[in-house]
C-alpha cells in the first residue's frame, strides 16, 4: 500500500474532510487555471492569425469600426461551471441545427438563468467544430445593454462585427469587402453592409451565426417603427431566411428572454424553440451549488449545513442562475450558526430585492460613492477602465464658485469593486461594467428610489456626468501642464475632453445653471488655457488623440458651435465674435453645426444673419450627407429669401443619394434648377447606382436622369465625382452601368 493511503488512515475524520476539502479546492482551482490558459492560448493563435490578415488588410478593418464581443465570450467562459450546459449541447435541437443549414434556433429563458453563459458554451462548440475545416466559419455576437460601446446594442454594429469575423476566417480576404471599402472612404450603407455580409457567407459550406441576449437590442416598444434597432435586427433575419445561400450553408442561434416582439418575429421564420426551465437548468444550478459548498473557503465552514444551504437556495432562486449566485454570496458572509440561520430563513426573493440589499448595508459615504459609479457605468459614452471611473471622485461639487478636481480626493481603484460588491465586474483588459443586465434594469427602474431613496435619472446624470468632465479638464488651466506624462497621471483626461460635449447636451434644463456655469470658465474666461488643453486632449475637429503642440483651427465661436452650445454662441455675440469667421475644418460655424446635426444652433445662426452658404456650400453638403433632414429644410427655408447656389444643391443632391438619403434628394430635386439642373441629376444618378439604392434611382428617373449621356464633359461611369468647391472626393464605380461609355473630356 503507498505510503501516503497509509499515513491517511491515520488521520481523524475531521482533518479527513479538511484534506479532501483542499484536494477539492486544488482541482477546481486547476481547472479553472487550466480553463484560463486554454481561453489565452486560444486567444493568443487567433491573434496571431488574424494579425497576419489585418497587417495586410488593416486599413481596411480599421475602417470598418468592427465592435468586438470576444470580452463579453471570454467573460462568460470564465464564469462557466465545467459540466453545466451538457444537456443543450447534446440536445437532438442544438445537433441538428448543427448539422442542418438553412435552420434557425432560439434559445429563450427568465432572467438570470444562464442563457449568455449557455450561449458562450454553443459558440465554444462551434469554434471546434469549425477548426480545421475552411469551408466552415463562426460568427457570434452579444448585445449588451450594459455596455457603452454602442455597437453592441446596434443592428448595423452587429453586422460590421459579422463581415469582420467571416473576412477573417476566409483564405483571402473576400472581393465583396474589398470593393465595400474600395467603393470610397465614407460610411457605408446599411443595405450595402447587409449585401456584403451576404457574399461572405456565401463563401462557406457551414457558416454559423450566434447572437446572444436579442432582448438587450435596443426596443421602442411605444414606437415600434423601423428606427428601432430590435426590429432592424428581426427584419435582417427575416430576409436572411430568404436568401437562396441560406438553406444551403447558414445556422443561426439566438439567445434572449421571451419578449412578444422578438417572439412573433421568430415564430413566423419556423424557429425550433429551446426553452431554459425545469430540470436541466435546475440540476446546472445545482452542480454550481454544490461545487461552490466543495470549493470556497468560506462556504465550506458550513458543510454540516450544506444539504440545508442546497435545498434553500434551490428553492429561493427557482430557476435564476443570476439569483443563486447572488444568495451563496449572502451566506458566504454569515460569521455565526445564528448569522446562518437567520439568513436563510430571509433569502431575497428577486435580483431586484438582493440589489436593494447590498446597497442597504453600506455606510453612507460608501453608499454615494457606490451610486456615483453605478451612475457612469450606466450612462458613460465609452466603456471605462477602473482607473478612469477612480479619477470621477476626485471632483468636489461643493467647492466655490464651481466644482473643481482635487488629486488627493481620489478613490483607490480596488476599493471600487469591494464598494460595489457584486453589482460591478470587470473584463481582462481592466474595463469595468455592470455586472448583469438586470442591474441597468434595477438602476433605470422605480426599485432603486423605492428601496433606498435614490434615483439615477438620465438627463439628471448626464449633467452631473458633463460637469465632472468639465470640472477636469478645468484643472489644466494653463497649457505648460500638459506633457507626455498627462495621459498616465491623469488617465481621466482623454474620457472628459472627448464626451463632455454629448454629456452636456444629454442633460436637463432643470439643472442647467451648474452645468452652464463650468461650460462659462471654459470658453469665456480671459486666460485661454484650458481651451486650449481641451483641444489639445481631444480636438473636435477632426484631430482626435492628445498632441501636446496642436492649436485651433477655429475660434471660441466655432468650437461652440461645433459642441452644439447656443448659450455660449448667444454670449460670444455679444463679446463681438464674428459669426462668419472663417476658420476650422467645415468652413465656419453654421458649417460646423450642420455637420454636426446641431438644429437648435444652426436656426439660432441663421437667425441672427449667418451665412448660410458658409464655406462654398458646405452647411447644406455636409447636412445632405449625414442625413439631417430638418437642418436641410432650415437651410433650404433660409433660400427663399437669399437662393441657393446652383452648384451648391447640385453637390448636395449627389451627396444625398449616394449615402441613400431618399428624403432629402426629394427636398433637392424642389430646388435643382438652372442650365446644370440635367448634370447634377445624371450624377446624383450615377451615385445612386453605385449603391444600389433603387428608390431613389427610380425617383431621379422620374426627375429626368438619364444613365449614360454621350457629350458631357465628365467622362464615363468610373468618373471620379467629386466637390471641387467642398473639399471631399468619393470614387464611385458605377454597378451596371456601362462603365466604358467616354465623354467628350475623357474619351
Amino acid at each position: 500500500m503507498p505510503e501516503g493511503r497509509l499515513l491517511r488512515d491515520t488521520l481523524s475524520d475531521d482533518m479527513k474532510e479538511r484534506v479532501q476539502a483542499f484536494e477539492a479546492r486544488c482541482a477546481d482551482l486547476m481547472k479553472k487555471f487550466d480553463r484560463r490558459v486554454i481561453i489565452h492560448t486560444e486567444k493568443t493563435v487567433q491573434k496571431l492569425q488574424d494579425g497576419k490578415i489585418i497587417k495586410r488588410y488593416g486599413k481596411i478593418f480599421e475602417w470598418l469600426k468592427a465592435p468586438d464581443p470576444t470580452h463579453n465570450y471570454d467573460n462568460a467562459r470564465e464564469r462557466h461551471q465545467e459540466g453545466t450546459g451538457s444537456w443543450f449541447l447534446t440536445g437532438q435541437d442544438f445537433l441538428e441545427w448543427k448539422e442542418r443549414p438553412g435552420s434557425l434556433l432560439w434559445v429563450h429563458g427568465i432572467p438570470g438563468c444562464g442563457k449568455t453563459i449557455l450561449c458562450s458554451s454553443a459558440i465554444k462548440d462551434i469554434t471546434v467544430r469549425c477548426k480545421g475545416d475552411s469551408s466552415a466559419a463562426i460568427g457570434y455576437f452579444f448585445f449588451d445593454s450594459r455596455d457603452a460601446q454602442e455597437g453592441l446594442q446596434q443592428h448595423e454594429g452587429f453586422i460590421r462585427s459579422l463581415i469582420k469575423q467571416f473576412a477573417l476566417q476566409c483564405s483571402v480576404i473576400p472581393d465583396a469587402l474589398v470593393q465595400l471599402y474600395g467603393e470610397g472612404y465614407s460610411w457605408p450603407s446599411l443595405k450595402y453592409l447587409q449585401d456584403t455580409l451576404r457574399n461572405i457567407l456565401a463563401q462557406f459550406t457551414h457558416a454559423y451565426v450566434i447572437a446572444d441576449s436579442l432582448d438587450e437590442c435596443s426596443d421602442n416598444s411605444a414606437i415600434p417603427d423601423q428606427s428601432s434597432e430590435r426590429t432592424r435586427v428581426l427584419n435582417w433575419m427575416k430576409d436572411l431566411t430568404c436568401w437562396q445561400e441560406f438553406t444551403r450553408n447558414v445556422h443561426v442561434l439566438i439567445t434572449s428572454r421571451k419578449e412578444l416582439s422578438i417572439e412573433r418575429a421568430l415564430q413566423s421564420l419556423k424557429a425550433v424553440e429551446v426553452c431554459m426551465e425545469g430540470d436541466p437548468v435546475r440540476r446546472d444550478i445545482q452542480e454550481y451549488i454544490d461545487n461552490k459548498l466543495l470549493t470556497d473557503g468560506q462556504l465550506r465552514f458550513w458543510k454540516g449545513k450544506a444539504k440545508e444551504i442546497r435545498a434553500k437556495v434551490m428553492e429561493m432562486s427557482d430557476g435564476m442562475f443570476r439569483l443563486a449566485v447572488l444568495q451563496l454570496d449572502e451566506i458566504r458572509s454569515c460569521r455565526t450558526a445564528r448569522d446562518l440561520q437567520e439568513r436563510l430563513e430571509n433569502l431575497p426573493h428577486s435580483l431586484h430585492e438582493t440589489y436593494d440589499r447590498i446597497l442597504s448595508k453600506l455606510s453612507e459615504r460608501d453608499l454615494q460613492m457606490a451610486l456615483t459609479f453605478l451612475r457612469w457605468l450606466s450612462f458613460s459614452a465609452r466603456p471605462l477602465k477602473l482607473d478612469e471611473l477612480a479619477e470621477v471622485t476626485g471632483v468636489d461639487f461643493e467647492s466655490k464658485p464651481f466644482p473643481r478636481f482635487y488629486p488627493d480626493l481620489r478613490y483607490n481603484p480596488d476599493i471600487i469593486l469591494i464598494v460595489c460588491s457584486s453589482l460591478i465586474v470587470t473584463s481582462s483588459d481592466g474595463e469595468a461594467k455592470l455586472a448583469h443586465f438586470s442591474v441597468k434594469q434595477y438602476l433605470d427602474s422605480s426599485s432603486l428610489a423605492q428601496g433606498i431613496g435614490f434615483d439615477i435619472s438620465e438627463k439628471a446624470s448626464h449633467s452631473l456626468i458633463a460637469q465632472t468632465c468639465i470640472a477636469y479638464l478645468l484643472q489644466f488651466d494653463s497649457t505648460e501642464v500638459l506633457s507626455k506624462e498627462i495621459l498616465k497621471d491623469f488617465p481621466f483626461a482623454l474620457y472628459a475632453a472627448q464626451y463632455w460635449p454629448i454629456h452636456a447636451r444629454s442633460g436637463p434644463s432643470d439643472n442647467a445653471d451648474a452645468l452652464q456655469t463650468l461650460i462659462d470658465v471654459l470658453f469665456l474666461a480671459d486666460s485661454d488655457g484650458a481651451f486650449i488643453a481641451w483641444v489639445r486632449l481631444y480636438d473636435l475637429d477632426g484631430q482626435p488623440g492628445f498632441d501636446m503642440e496642436r492649436t485651433p483651427k477655429g475660434s471660441r465661436f466655432y468650437y461652440a458651435a461645433l459642441a452644439g452650445l447656443p448659450e455660449i454662441l448667444l454670449a460670444l455675440l455679444e463679446r463681438g465674435a464674428d459669426i462668419n469667421a472663417r476658420g476650422g475644418a467645415y468652413g465656419n460655424a453654421v458649417g460646423a453645426a450642420s455637420a454636426m446635426g446641431h438644429k437648435r444652433v444652426v436656426r439660432l445662426l441663421l437667425e441672427k444673419g449667418a451665412d448660410k452658404d458658409g464655406h462654398n456650400g458646405t452647411a447644406l453638403y455636409m447636412a445632405a450627407s449625414r442625413g439631417y433632414e430638418d437642418i436641410v429644410r432650415l437651410l433650404l427655408e433660409k433660400s427663399a429669401d437669399v437662393p441657393a447656389k446652383e452648384e451648391e444643391v447640385g453637390n448636395a443632391l449627389r451627396i444625398a443619394a449616394l449615402y441613400g438619403h431618399e428624403t432629402i434628394v426629394r427636398l433637392l430635386l424642389e430646388k435643382a434648377a438652372g442650365a446644370d439642373r440635367q448634370e447634377y441629376i445624371d450624377r446624383a444618378l450615377e451615385a445612386a447606382v453605385s449603391r444600389h439604392h433603387e428608390d431613389i434611382e427610380r425617383l431621379l428617373r422620374e426627375h429626368g436622369a438619364e444613365r449614360n449621356i454621350h457629350g458631357r464633359p465628365y467622362g464615363g461611369a468610373r468618373q471620379v465625382v467629386s466637390s471641387s468647391s467642398s473639399g471631399w472626393t468619393t470614387e464611385l464605380p458605377a454597378r451596371g452601368a456601362d462603365v466604358d461609355m467616354q465623354g467628350e473630356m475623357y474619351g
